[in-house]
């Protein structure tokens, strides 16, 4: 079972998991105290690794209309909007279960940096992080919009992303068209 615990979750809470009688199915949930949220970024097919070893971002052109991939590649300077979760606290928290607000918008409080290396693997890139938060709309899921670099780019770019806590950062791939 996989599940998301809610935001507002205690650290002492009591979970009960019910199984039927013949499975063989012993319940065993572990929840971890920390003081960093720690990036989980979503992905289109888990299982595809990127050209450069990294896994393919669940990425979504500016326009929302249509993922990002190999066949409908980002573009240079276009804004991408990534999703996942635990992407860190925000200024305005709806209650566990509630769509996050458009209008403000819930922005993470410490900032999200990203980077890339340029095409001939010494340059390193900002990749500027436009908005990083709740996704509007949807409950329990975080969107980062960030622009994709106008120049020097490899065919997959290897995103580098750091947020809250030493150890909270993740890394992933997206298409570009060169």
């Amino acid at each position: 079972i996989l599940l998301q615990v809610p935001f507002q979750t205690g650290l002492e809470t009591n979970v009960e998991v019910k199984t039927e009688s013949s499975s063989p199915f012993v319940p065993q949930l572990r929840f971890a105290a920390s003081t960093f949220t720690g990036f989980g970024a979503f992905l289109p097919n888990p299982r595809s690794p990127s050209a450069y070893g990294g896994l393919d971002l669940l990425a979504v052109h500016e326009d929302w209309s249509a993922l990002v991939t190999s066949v409908t590649p980002a573009r240079p300077g276009e804004i991408l909007h990534l999703y996942g979760t635990g992407f860190g606290c925000v200024d305005s928290q709806p209650p566990d279960g509630t769509p996050a607000p458009a209008d403000p918008p819930a922005r993470t409080i410490t900032p999200i940096t990203c980077w890339a290396w340029g095409a001939d693997n010494f340059t390193k890139m900002d990749i500027p992080v436009l908005f990083a938060g709740l996704a509007p709309g949807l409950a329990g899921v975080d969107q980062m919009d960030v622009r994709v670099p106008a120049a020097n780019l490899r065919p997959s770019v290897q995103l580098n992303c750091i947020g809250e806590g030493d150890s909270s950062n993740f890394y992933g791939s997206f298409e570009v068209k060169p």
